[in-house]
């Protein structure tokens, strides 16, 4: 009860805060008040369970939206105050709060991090992706997400880091391997958007080449569900052109009839 008082009294400035830049009446600031008590009376009973911070956070989530929309509607803009980050920071700590109970729980991490890329919480996915490694080294989503936020923010050279990281620790992961082909497949298209020409190695598929060379090595020719798949993906997925996609399956084929 006394965490659940302490969390209650660290809310007042906030909703006071919110009260008076007119995002909410007094009797919402009081409805908020009573729903965060519930939320955190259910964190502190003596079983918790996973839905009940994942409720929290969806209550949160939806009172950040509400804040926000809000605040585009009033045209007075306002010094930046308690009230602009305080929802996002609760999401946080309940998020830290979870996954200090629910350390193995993999699908609660990915949850944390989805949330920090959605609020736009950049260098936190970083730190929170690495935790999660760290905790479940063999999961392979977790790198391959780790690998698209590099990829996102211009470090090509980090999501490769990232998947390579990850293809030693899971080197029979097919999932893994073929995450990493459309990824360089996407970096292709990406700098063809950009203006580099077909002549450059990148874009027409170099580095894809060298990573199904490897892939097929590791998991098999004999394995004729991923060499499928492996070219499936290659035919049907955009990012690169026509004749780079053609020369790949070549060379898939070649691999297997070696």
């Amino acid at each position: 009860m006394e965490r659940v008082q302490f969390q209650q009294e660290q809310m007042l400035a906030e909703l006071k805060d919110l009260m008076e830049k007119g995002f909410f009446s007094r009797a919402e600031a009081k409805l908020i008040m009573k729903r965060r008590r519930e939320f955190e009376m259910a964190l502190v009973r003596r079983v918790a369970r996973k839905s009940d911070f994942l409720r929290y956070v969806a209550y949160e989530m939806d009172l950040e939206r509400l804040r926000r929309k809000r605040a585009e509607k009033i045209k007075e803009r306002s010094p930046q105050s308690v009230s602009d980050y305080a929802i996002v920071k609760r999401v946080f700590q309940i998020f830290e709060r979870a996954v200090r109970k629910f350390k193995g729980d993999v699908g609660l991490w990915m949850e944390y991090i989805r949330v920090a890329e959605k609020v736009g919480a950049k260098a936190l996915v970083g730190k929170i992706t690495a935790r999660a490694i760290q905790m479940h080294p063999t999961e392979s989503w977790l790198y391959v997400m780790s690998a698209n936020g590099e990829m996102k923010v211009g470090n090509m050279a980090g999501a490769r880091t990232m998947m390579e990281r990850g293809i030693r620790m899971n080197p029979k992961d097919e999932r893994l391997w073929m995450e990493w082909v459309k990824l360089e497949m996407g970096y292709a298209q990406q700098l063809k958007d950009e203006g580099v020409q077909d002549s450059n190695e990148i874009v027409r598929g170099g580095i894809v080449e060298v990573i199904i060379e490897n892939a097929i090595k590791e998991i098999g020719k004999d394995n004729h569900a991923f060499i499928k798949t492996v070219a499936d993906g290659i035919s049907e997925y955009p990012q690169i052109d026509n004749e780079a996609r053609g020369r790949l399956v070549e060379r898939v084929i070649s691999i297997i009839q070696k």
